[in-house]
């Protein structure tokens, strides 16, 4: 059984990845077409700006940071660093237990795939901020340092991802482990 909250906490989780990549394509995107975002500055200025922009930007946001998501747990995979197998087998053994395991098992999972997705927003952030670094000169040493910390967080997420992948598989070898909840005699 699924929770609503675990739906709007999905769809939160991957729109914030989502806009965090999005802010870093943008910069990217500003490094090579410098007028970029005095032209949004302009533009956003308009009355239909609002209607014309939100619903959109939302929907890429959202896209984006499912694609953010799938790309790292894709690249967690291809490294091994975590086991596709066990992504699959986990689900089903935790699926047999009940609501209260497998709330916290996806809680764990949600958590591990907005981790990695993060890692990759805050790459792409990264790449952005030190693009925006070269350009702007009286900013530099900044963005250069909000570049690095951006790298130094993508590093830490990663690491955070595997560990919440690695303790969700954990529960779920409990769970394959104990079939039976022992009861109290009388």
């Amino acid at each position: 059984m699924q929770f609503p909250w675990h739906t709007i906490q999905g769809f939160s989780g991957a729109t914030a990845v989502g806009a965090l990549t999005l802010v870093g394509l943008i910069l990217i995107a500003n490094g090579f077409a410098t007028n970029l975002l005095p032209a949004i500055d302009v533009y956003s200025r308009t009355a239909t700006w609002a209607i014309v922009v939100a619903v959109p930007v939302l929907a890429s946001s959202y896209l984006l940071g499912l694609i953010s998501m799938g790309t790292a747990e894709a690249l967690l995979i291809r490294c091994r660093l975590i086991d596709a197998e066990a992504l699959i087998d986990d689900q089903v053994a935790v699926a047999a237990r009940g609501d209260s395991i497998g709330g916290h098992f996806h809680q764990l999972r949600q958590e591990a795939e907005l981790l990695a997705g993060g890692s990759i927003g805050l790459a792409v952030f990264a790449v952005g901020a030190a693009l925006s670094a070269w350009l702007a000169e009286g900013w530099r040493r900044f963005l250069t340092s909000i570049a690095l910390a951006a790298i130094c967080l993508a590093v830490a997420s990663i690491s955070l991802a595997r560990f919440r992948h690695t303790t969700a598989h954990r529960l779920a070898l409990a769970a394959r482990t104990k079939t039976e909840v022992p009861t109290c005699a009388p």
